[in-house]
């Protein structure tokens, strides 16, 4: 849809957002969350689908989820991947959290993964599988490694500093686990506030950014 602008990315971004976080709230996991379980309407609103593949809890017991995509699993879940099935582990909320992570960075980042990347000095490009188990993060605050980013990726500073803060929690740190990764209810709140910071371009009204910049970066 050519009308479907920014202002709209974000709301379809707090839209998903405020799905898992409900389904957190009930003790559930969507776990097999990806792009292809995502449905959103001409108003950013989102629906889930594929909901078979949940992690449901029903009191002491729990319903795991059978299924995965790599691009979408946490480096933690991805070293307990290793001569194991998704239909051996039990996810966490930190599991979900990540892919949350990564479903809102495409959609605010023109479709581009957050470990889309190349390693400095690498004689071949690793693939997004290995970048995440290996936490090669290209957009980390305080980089461990020099990792280029993905050259057709939007500048990152497109976004505004709470969101850049909220993707560093949620994807720095590499294999170790992350226990600080932004629940879902946080980007609720952050992209609340995000969406009311944006302004319309002057000269072209399809054209829509946050105020922290000082000019139109799609007009650029």
């Amino acid at each position: 849809n050519p009308l479907f602008n920014y202002r709209l990315l974000y709301r379809t971004a707090r839209s998903l957002a405020a799905a898992a976080a409900h389904l957190h709230s009930c003790g559930h996991l969507i776990g097999d969350l990806n792009e292809t379980n995502v449905l959103v309407d001409a108003a950013g609103t989102v629906c889930v689908i594929d909901t078979d593949s949940f992690q449901i809890r029903a009191g002491a017991r729990v319903f795991p989820c059978h299924v995965g995509k790599a691009d979408f699993s946490a480096p933690e879940l991805l070293k307990q991947l290793r001569g194991s099935s998704f239909a051996q582990l039990t996810r966490t909320e930190a599991h979900d959290r990540f892919a949350l992570g990564v479903l809102l960075f495409q959609l605010l980042m023109e479709g581009v993964h957050p470990f889309d990347g190349r390693l400095a000095g690498a004689a071949q490009p690793l693939s997004r599988e290995e970048m995440i188990a290996r936490g090669h993060y290209p957009y980390a605050r305080t980089p461990k490694t020099a990792v280029a980013r993905r050259p057709t990726a939007p500048p990152f500073e497109l976004l505004p500093p709470a969101l850049r803060d909220l993707f560093g929690q949620c994807f720095e740190g590499g294999a170790g686990g992350h226990p600080a990764r932004p629940a879902a209810r946080d980007w609720v709140q952050s992209l609340t506030l995000a969406e009311t910071t944006l302004v319309t371009c002057r000269r072209n009204a399809q054209h829509v950014y946050p105020n922290h910049l000082s000019a139109c970066p799609w007009c650029d």
